[in-house]
């Protein structure tokens, strides 16, 4: 009973800090520092997650949150997660797909097919 209660506090201190500047909040850091991980690699969501699965002994959910979120700060590319369905309509934008999302993707083609240059310059120039 008394984790859980630490962890709503902590969850509290968390969400309402920021006022001091540090880009981790202190129940950010103290989050990570219970649950054994670097302070400010992981979110407060994925910290709380991180919990719940250690104090269910949940090892795979541990192991799998450990070795599979974004920490802050860390990049993937949108080229590598770019569905067949936005590099289709990349192909017929004639653009680079990791430039653009789905919708801005099928504006562009719907602006070209209108005529509507302005529209065009305007999502290639963004």
């Amino acid at each position: 009973m008394l984790k859980p209660l630490a962890l709503l506090c902590f969850t509290i201190m968390a969400a309402t800090s920021g006022i001091a500047g540090d880009a981790i909040s202190p129940g950010a850091r103290t989050l990570a520092h219970l649950v054994g991980v670097e302070p400010g690699l992981y979110t407060v969501s994925q910290l709380q997650q991180l919990a719940d699965a250690q104090r269910e002994n949940n090892h795979s959910k541990v192991k799998f949150l450990l070795n599979n979120s974004i920490a802050r700060g860390e990049t993937i590319s949108i080229r590598s997660v770019a569905s067949a369905g936005q590099k289709s309509l990349a192909r017929q934008a004639k653009v680079d797909v990791s430039r653009f999302s789905s919708s801005e993707l099928t504006q562009l083609i719907v602006a070209r097919q209108n005529g509507d240059d302005a529209m065009v310059q305007r999502l290639l120039n963004r």
